[in-house]
């Protein structure tokens, strides 16, 4: 049997609401619609694909020299990421398993735009 102080319920109840007010990467319906026939799709899945709230950035690298995939596995967890190089047809060159070691004080995001970036 486990007994648990109400100073340490308490704690644990308030960091619970804090992971549920990190801000959540905005996917579309028709995204999480996809996502959803992938994850309840009766066939073996991919690591992604058991990842139904996944939300993805891609961004092109310059002079077409390929592109960077960022997948935050679960936003509202904000913990574990994978960071993908693909080349410029769009086979996937290397993965990365990025681990966010404070969720709810740091954000992990890929910057896009002219200069794109791993921003902290």
């Amino acid at each position: 049997m486990y007994v648990f102080s109400s100073r340490s319920l308490a704690a644990c109840m308030v960091l619970a609401l804090e992971a549920l007010a990190l801000p959540a990467i905005a996917q579309t319906a028709d995204v999480l619609e996809h996502q959803r026939a992938e994850y309840e799709a009766v066939k073996p899945k991919s690591v992604l694909e058991l990842q139904m709230f996944r939300a993805t950035t891609e961004v092109t690298l310059a002079q077409n020299a390929g592109r960077v995939r960022m997948v935050s596995l679960n936003p509202k967890v904000n913990a574990w990421f994978l960071l993908q190089t693909l080349n410029s047809e769009g086979k996937v060159l290397d993965s990365f398993h990025l681990e966010n070691p404070e969720p709810r004080q740091q954000s992990v995001m890929l910057a896009t735009g002219d200069d794109p970036a791993l921003v902290l």
